[in-house]
């Protein structure tokens, strides 16, 4: 899994295989299923049938990132959820940068990072913007890490959970979570069919993206998904993905949800004198 792969997308190579499998790894994260009671399917169903969840009609293509030439989509991942939470909860939008995140994980070298490391940095470090770090500043020599670190902490993960199961994915993704999870990127999931929906490789996952919403799609429950590989892939830079991408990775690697983000302008009201 360490071992750099590549995948063809729009005549440029990408870079996958970054994903370290979590397999055997306890979590420190609350598993969402003890937390919250999955809805039953026909809920689900009805849920995303109805077109209310979906990331799409929230989040605009101007959400969409290019984590480039680089191995950097498990923190292009954990920073656009963060960056949805925020807005769910009510806050302006900023965007938050995945090179940061992941230069936070990467140790130095880009050859793989691990789903739970970059929650447990969202929690306790956050995320800085990405006018101060840029998509090709991986590592923290190549920005200034002093105002990228003060920046960061301003933005940081609250309610993370670990998801366990397709109906606890499912529910969270119904109740306005954003889910961080792998998939096996390989030809056939650059193949979107009639509904776009893409197409499912075997593997034990290489490439991290996020959820953001529940649809409807050739007969069954598929999750929302921007990419990080810019609008010219998929649909305007998103897919769908189905129970048959996640059912070989969720018991690999750490699959999270994210509910809210705190705010630089949080803490407690002022004395009124």
């Amino acid at each position: 899994m360490s071992n750099p792969k590549t995948i063809t997308i729009n005549g440029r190579m990408r870079k996958l295989g970054t994903l370290k499998p979590d397999a055997g790894f306890v979590s420190s994260m609350p598993v969402f299923e003890s937390r919250v009671e999955p809805l039953d399917e026909s809920t689900l169903v009805r849920i995303a049938k109805s077109n209310t969840a979906t990331g799409r009609t929230m989040f605009d293509s101007s959400f969409i990132q290019d984590q480039g030439q680089y191995g950097s989509c498990n923190g292009f991942a954990g920073a656009a959820a963060l960056t949805r939470a925020r807005i769910r909860r009510g806050l302006k939008r900023v965007n938050l940068s995945g090179a940061y995140l992941y230069s936070l994980i990467n140790g130095g070298r880009d050859n793989g990072s691990m789903l739970d490391d970059g929650m447990q940095a969202l929690q306790s470090r956050g995320c800085a913007t990405i006018e101060t770090v840029k998509s090709h500043q991986i590592y923290p020599s190549k920005y200034d890490r002093s105002k990228a670190d003060r920046e960061a902490a301003k933005h940081k993960a609250l309610e993370c959970y670990q998801i366990g199961s397709r109906e606890g994915l499912w529910t969270a993704l119904a109740l306005g979570f954003d889910v961080v999870v792998a998939v096996h990127a390989g030809s056939q999931y650059s193949q979107l069919d009639v509904n776009g929906v893409s197409g499912v490789n075997r593997g034990n996952g290489n490439h991290a993206v996020i959820c953001d919403g529940l649809m409807y799609a050739g007969g069954e429950i598929v999750g929302d998904s921007p990419g990080s590989w810019g609008v010219r892939w998929g649909e305007k830079g998103r897919t769908k993905l189905r129970w048959r991408h996640f059912e070989q990775t969720i018991g690999v690697h750490s699959f999270y949800a994210i509910r809210s983000s705190t705010d630089g302008e949080d803490g407690p009201p002022g004395v009124r004198r």
